[in-house]
């Protein structure tokens, strides 16, 4: 029986994706971090379709979810701990162990694993919830300036994100070729952030779409961003909290 015609590229598409992710749970491992379960998700199903990956997403959800109390219900829980301190203040009570928490997953293991296996798929990158270091935005802002890798579009969602960082992102995102829409909602840059960002993208000719809801912006940003809608190739610009 004569073989299929696209077996071969098949076989590399498939090698190409396991040495990926191995490499990413590896250096993991060596920065003592979390491996995220999204981007094994990805890889997974990928691999079952018989498809490249092309879309990353990481979602680590492994932020605690915190519960706030008005001052009754915090009044009422207080006093019901002191009666029952009180009535089994005799009794012995044996102390549950406490698990120990996970490290929070990091973006620079799979920004190095994408290089370092040259793994030129990439179309979209999509990091949510995700606490964003210096380092990663560094190793970041690195990748979308090698024209080899066609990101076509960056989210990066609550990840804590100030001015210093939103400046190593943008001095690289003006000159990129291949990225065209920028999501950056849910960071509280402000009033500095976003004159950083305007600053920086002042020569972009390539970006389209930009989007800055929720990150504390004020009226003064208003004139900065439309600033760069009439001087660059941005045309739309999306904002919920001015």
């Amino acid at each position: 029986m004569p073989p299929k015609k696209n077996s071969k590229s098949d076989t590399a598409i498939v090698r190409s994706m396991t040495e990926m992710i191995k490499d990413y749970e590896h250096r993991v491992e060596r920065y003592e971090t979390t491996v995220c379960n999204s981007i094994r998700k990805c890889f997974k199903k990928a691999l079952e379709e018989d498809r490249p990956v092309t879309r990353f997403l990481v979602d680590p959800q492994d932020r605690r979810i915190v519960e706030y109390w008005d001052d009754d219900r915090l009044i009422e829980a207080l006093k019901e701990d002191t009666d029952e301190g009180v009535t089994i203040k005799k009794k012995k009570v044996r102390s549950k162990p406490v698990k120990e928490d996970k490290p929070l997953v990091k973006l620079l293991p799979l920004i190095e694993s994408i290089r370092a296996r040259r793994y030129t798929l990439i179309q979209e990158l999509f990091v949510w919830d995700c606490h964003v270091e210096n380092d990663d935005m560094v190793a970041l802002s690195g990748l979308l300036i090698k024209g080899c890798y066609a990101i076509t579009r960056l989210e990066l969602i609550d990840c804590f994100l100030d001015a210093k960082s939103i400046g190593t992102l943008v001095a690289n995102t003006a000159v990129s070729k291949s990225l065209r829409e920028l999501c950056l909602d849910f960071n509280e840059i402000g009033e500095s952030g976003c004159r950083v960002m305007c600053n920086g993208l002042a020569k972009s000719r390539f970006l389209v779409h930009l989007s800055l809801c929720f990150c504390g912006l004020t009226k003064q940003c208003g004139l900065w961003l439309g600033n760069l809608v009439a001087e660059t190739a941005i045309r739309f610009v999306y904002i919920g909290d001015i």
